[in-house]
């Protein structure tokens, strides 16, 4: 890189930001994959699978049910119409009125067994109801609690998105400072390590890799205007100063 001189923090600063675009960027994704709201979206699909299959359940006993009511109903008609037909005094046939008052009597007795049957039916149909009240409760609980966690991580992405735009715009004050060549380099390091570029020395120790670097290193690393590399990392190496902190102070959004 060539010897231009220049606001060697500005790297520093760009460091700072880049590391925090993509941290909060990763906080977004962490807030997005919430495992406890995706737990609650596979217990709410299997409530709301539960009560489709009892509901169908509710649904064909009482489609049985009104069957067998229609049932005693025809029935109800033919014995009503054979008891005319009894009392109505045209009937001279002997064999026709015994045959009348055995289909009465036979109606009669299937529509006792049919009444029996519906009344265990419909027990079964206030069971099913019950079910099906307390399962769609569960299911209207947990959607409120899904809608109301949704809302919650819609605010807090919207607010990681705001601080995401703050940075960026903070990046725009600090790169038109940095010399096209070293903007370059750190540019295409980033690309290429996906991480720090940029590291700083204090006691020895390079904040890049975390490595201490010898004392005949160091001591060749003295100027604070000036860009090194770190001998272990290979990292851009700037000496650690006291305006640094007032950098992360700044940052601190």
């Amino acid at each position: 890189m060539n010897s231009s001189k220049f606001n060697v923090l500005s790297l520093v600063k760009l460091q700072m930001v880049d590391s925090r675009i993509s941290k909060k960027a990763s906080d977004i994704e962490n807030v997005k994959n919430n495992e406890e709201l995706t737990l609650m979206k596979k217990e709410f699909d299997e409530i709301d699978d539960k009560l489709k299959l009892v509901d169908k359940r509710y649904r064909e006993l009482e489609n049985k049910r009104k069957r067998m009511e229609d049932s005693v109903g025809t029935h109800n008609e033919k014995i009503e119409r054979d008891e005319q037909k009894l009392f109505s005094g045209t009937i001279t046939d002997a064999k026709e009125l015994v045959n009348l008052q055995e289909e009465a009597k036979t109606l009669k007795k299937s529509n006792d067994e049919i009444e029996t049957q519906m009344l265990e039916l419909m027990v079964k149909i206030d069971d099913l109801l019950v079910e099906i009240k307390n399962i769609q409760g569960k299911k209207e609980e947990l959607e409120s609690q899904i809608s109301s966690m949704e809302k919650d991580i819609s605010r807090q992405v919207k607010l990681l998105e705001e601080k995401i735009k703050n940075l960026e715009a903070i990046r725009d004050t600090v790169t038109p400072g940095i010399p096209g060549d070293y903007l370059d380099g750190y540019e295409k390091a980033k690309a290429k390590k996906k991480g720090i570029v940029v590291g700083v020395l204090r006691d020895k120790f390079c904040s890049a890799c975390n490595m201490q670097i010898s004392t005949v290193e160091a001591e060749k690393i003295k100027d604070l205007d000036k860009v090194y590399r770190c001998p272990l990392c290979g990292k851009m190496l700037i000496i650690y100063r006291d305006e640094i902190e007032k950098i992360i102070s700044e940052l601190e959004i």
